[in-house]
């Protein structure tokens, strides 16, 4: 095997880490994006996410690596990576909270969170160990013990909304924190079952441990919904576009790595290079259809995932705002964006069959590490499986949707935002919980999972700089996030996009139709009047 030497000398760097890293580590950030202004603050709790003015437009995603044609340099010596976490843990307040349980209430999320479940440590690999040792790092500084516990979807919601109905009397579900997926904020703020994250004390949301970029998505009105960041960052849940380097080279096509450098790397450009593919691989009787290059992921999930990666938001949200039902984007913009949904997407979804499958190549995964595929959308995850496949691959960003577009914007499936029930009494301590689990996670694994890769998994240092550049620029969308408690917002977004793609309707028609009746819904619900 060609990489056995270097796994074999990584395993053994790996293994000499791990047993030092209870004396002394520390950690490299990481193209960190600059601090803003520094907020003022209010009994020890921040007033803002960031200093982005209401006039100002933030803007998500992240820049592109310059010298992305040039192999990564060596990561420095990981033994030191442990220090900055520890540094913004120690520089939080002194307290002891006398041995008490603090619950997490998660959905299907604990292995990510990297807590204590139910009693048993979770994981094995070095990343999970990571996990563990922070939750330990917060726990040994406030005599506390931190428990998740996994539910459903369902049943997570249904407890914690008779918890609080009942004073917490009737309900085996009680939670100090809630882990919850973003496409879930809604129904539990709609129901009046979250706590405004400002109100707590001894919260700096301002921190570079937290991404203010992800949660003016998760904020409205006065109020922070969520909280998104180190603690909750999961690089395995956030999707990749992985490519056969081969048959990049039989069609003569650009390197992507130099693509994703000047811009060029479009959604256009994945499905003419895919169409391309196609006809060169179908004479082999193997022929992948262009959706498939999608991993025939569900078309909820493509839909948002090219509608964040487009860099277009259609609600105007943040800090001290009431959202807004913007109709600023372009039509031409527009229809691009639902040009590539319908007719590359879900037009070729719905036109393959399962007959292509068979019992040697029994789903996409197979058609790709046999190297019947140029494109494989779908979450890093895959990606340790891949590490011993004689294909030739590389991993790219999710891509724009125009050239012009000034940055990448990454998709994270099944992400867990950490949330605060409004039954929580326990303020003071759930604040300073909060801000540690953030600052003990400073950045670690995020330079943990790109040191795993390089060692175990990824075949060039320039898919470092890919994942690097995904494992930075996550975003979340106010009308995902919020259209499970507000059903005109959901009409007027959500099911507009969805209806102009699988019906063929106009997408401005649907938008405008119902926008009134969202910006009603809206402005009652996160007024900005005290």
């Amino acid at each position: 095997m060609k990489h056995t030497k270097k796994r074999l000398l990584a395993i053994c760097c790996l293994a000499a880490v791990v047993s030092q890293m209870t004396a002394c580590s520390s950690l490299i950030v990481i193209h960190d994006p600059p601090l803003s202004d520094a907020v003022t603050e209010t009994d020890g709790t921040s007033d803002n996410i960031s200093s982005v003015s209401d006039t100002e437009q933030v803007t998500h995603g992240f820049d592109v690596p310059s010298d992305t044609t040039t192999d990564s340099e060596p990561s420095p010596d990981p033994i030191h990576w442990e220090k900055q976490a520890q540094d913004a843990l120690s520089s939080l307040r002194q307290a002891d909270f006398d041995t008490m349980n603090y619950h997490i209430a998660s959905v299907d999320n604990s292995a990510a969170l990297g807590t204590q479940f139910e009693g048993e440590l979770i994981g094995s690999t070095v990343l999970s160990e990571i996990r563990e040792k922070r939750i330990h790092m917060v726990e040994e500084k406030y005599n506390v013990r931190i428990l998740t516990f996994s539910y459903s979807a369902s049943e997570l919601y249904e407890g914690i909304r008779s918890s609080i109905l009942s004073g917490e009397l009737y309900s085996d579900v009680v939670a100090d924190f809630l882990a919850i997926h973003p496409a879930d904020i809604g129904r539990y703020q709609a129901a009046g079952l979250l706590m405004n994250l400002r109100s707590l004390p001894f919260t700096d949301y301002s921190q570079p441990y937290y991404d203010s970029n992800a949660m003016n998505e998760l904020s409205s009105g006065y109020n922070i919904w969520a909280a998104w960041g180190d603690f909750t960052y999961a690089p395995e849940n956030m999707y990749g576009v992985y490519f056969n380097k081969a048959i990049t080279e039989s069609l003569g096509l650009v390197s992507p790595y130099a693509q994703v450098a000047d811009g060029s790397w479009t959604w256009e450009t994945l499905f003419a290079n895919a169409k391309a593919a196609a006809a060169l691989l179908d004479a082999d009787g193997i022929a992948a259809t262009v959706g498939d290059n999608l991993g025939n992921l569900p078309l909820s999930v493509t839909e948002q995932m090219v509608m964040l990666s487009s860099g277009l938001t259609l609600v105007d949200t943040g800090i001290d705002k009431t959202p807004v039902l913007a109709a600023e984007v372009s039509a031409d913009t527009m229809y691009a964006l639902t040009s590539v949904l319908r007719n590359d997407i879900y037009r070729s979804a719905t036109s393959a069959g399962a007959d292509r499958y068979t019992a040697e190549y029994p789903n996409d995964n197979a058609l790709f590490a046999a190297g019947k595929m140029l494109y494989h959308v779908n979450t890093l995850s895959h990606i340790p499986s891949y590490a011993d496949i004689s294909t030739e691959w590389g991993v790219l960003p999710i891509p724009k949707l125009t050239q012009t577009q000034e940055h990448y914007v990454s998709y994270t499936g099944d992400a867990a935002v950490i949330c605060v029930p409004s039954s929580n009494g326990a303020l003071e301590e759930t604040g300073t919980l909060l801000q540690a689990l953030f600052a003990a996670s400073s950045r670690v694994q995020n330079d943990l999972y790109l040191d795993e890769s390089l060692s175990y998994y990824v075949r060039d240092g320039k898919s470092i700089d890919m994942l690097d550049l995904i494992c930075n620029s996550v975003s979340f969308d106010f009308a995902v996030s919020f259209s499970s408690g507000y059903p005109y917002l959901n009409y007027a977004v959500n099911h507009a996009l969805h209806s102009s793609i699988t019906q063929g309707t106009g997408f401005w028609d649907h938008f405008e139709y119902y926008k009134r009746s969202a910006q009603n819904e809206l402005s009652k619900a996160f007024p900005t009047d005290r």
